[in-house]
């Protein structure tokens, strides 16, 4: 069975004639059962949410994304030490100094 095509925008462009059969197949339906549908899906999605939800809160993945989080947080102030350090180390002269300091201001915001 070939697929026919029909031009009914305003551009030019066609679209495919989805026929006859398949319109009066979606208007025999009757609003009960695509009420019925409807609610099975609602109700299938939020089963599956449910249960996404439990299966997260039972494993140890909060756990997992706690300590990440709370070492993460924790290994911060050691490295802003490093690198203020290095910083220190390579900014010994004046001259470096106004440097780094004229690239802070011209690309970082001076506002916050």
């Amino acid at each position: 069975m070939s697929q026919t095509f029909v031009v009914d925008r305003p551009d030019g462009r066609v679209r495919p004639d989805v026929g006859a059969e398949t319109t009066r197949l979606l208007a025999a339906e009757p609003p009960q059962r695509v009420l019925a549908r409807l609610i099975a899906g609602f109700r299938l999605i939020g089963l599956a949410a449910w249960r996404g939800i439990g299966e997260l809160y039972n494993s140890e993945g909060l756990t997992h994304a706690a300590s990440i989080a709370y070492y993460a947080l924790l290994s911060l102030f050691p490295f802003l030490l490093l690198v203020l350090s290095i910083l220190g180390m390579v900014t010994a002269d004046a001259a470096d100094r106004d440097a780094v300091v004229r690239f802070v201001f011209r690309y970082f915001p001076s506002q916050f």
